[in-house]
């Protein structure tokens, strides 16, 4: 895990996750930076809705910590300092949306979605995404692909739950999360075959493989970048070095 750092209104803050988020780090200071202009960011109650999640700012020291839910607990009742999980699903719906080309319409971790109990655990299923009931439900929907009793389903073969629990249930489906009404997922196992809009229209989305690709590649970058980086900065406290007026030590015959 790495520290990232950054001040605004003269006050440091840090954040830590995994390096390969350094660009989402880098958006999400500026929003911070951004947002500060209107906003006191440093109250203990202010939150940042960042896409899927929500941001804080906690005072330690001589600095704020950047915060965000904790998935690997309880989002609606803890916090981590370990921000790795938010920027993930944050990048791979991003990504979705940028590949598809179409709106997003934002589903934040608390929003609730149907689920048929049978689909928790089998392995080809889909998520369909409908008008939100009220301003709590996303609209979401995750079912079987093969539903042979479809139309016999009664109200206790279906529960509500928080979006966030696809982190449990199915992770590859959060990818899909910001899709538009009217989108249907096919999804088997943990990967995605299918993305059709609500005319049955095929969308164009990343198969894992090139998922794999392009995070391969990103890591490559950022590795080179901070070899550079170090490279540099070796360089510069070279030079110091050679800037700094050398003494010689006298002794009683010098000094004579």
């Amino acid at each position: 895990m790495f520290t990232f750092a950054t001040t605004i209104k003269d006050q440091k803050i840090k954040a830590n996750c995994q390096k390969v988020f350094k660009n989402a780090i880098g958006a999400l200071f500026q929003i911070l930076n951004k947002v500060s202009e209107k906003f006191d960011i440093f109250d203990e109650n202010f939150a940042l809705g960042f896409g899927f999640s929500y941001f804080f700012l906690e005072k330690r020291g001589d600095y704020y910590q950047l915060l965000s839910v904790d998935y690997q607990k309880n989002p609606f009742k803890q916090k981590t300092d370990d921000i790795t999980i938010s920027l993930a699903i944050h990048n791979m719906q991003s990504e979705m949306i940028f590949t598809a080309k179409v709106k997003p319409v934002p589903t934040v971790f608390k929003n609730t979605m149907i689920v048929l109990r049978q689909a928790m655990k089998a392995n080809d299923v889909y998520l369909t995404r409908t008008s939100p009931a009220d301003k709590n439900d996303s609209g979401w929907y995750l079912g079987l692909t093969d539903d042979e009793h479809e139309d016999d389903h009664k109200a206790d073969d279906f529960i509500k739950l928080p979006v966030c629990e696809l982190l449990k249930i199915r992770p590859i489906g959060l990818r899909a999360l910001s899709m538009p009404v009217g989108t249907l997922v096919t999804i088997s196992g943990n990967s995605i075959t299918a993305v059709v809009d609500e005319n049955d229209e095929p969308i164009p989305f990343s198969s894992d493989e090139e998922l794999k690709k392009r995070e391969k590649e990103q890591n490559a970058k950022i590795a080179q970048q901070l070899e550079e980086a170090k490279k540099k900065a070796d360089e510069t406290k070279r030079k110091q070095e050679q800037q700094k007026p050398k003494l010689k030590l006298l002794t009683e015959e010098d000094g004579d």
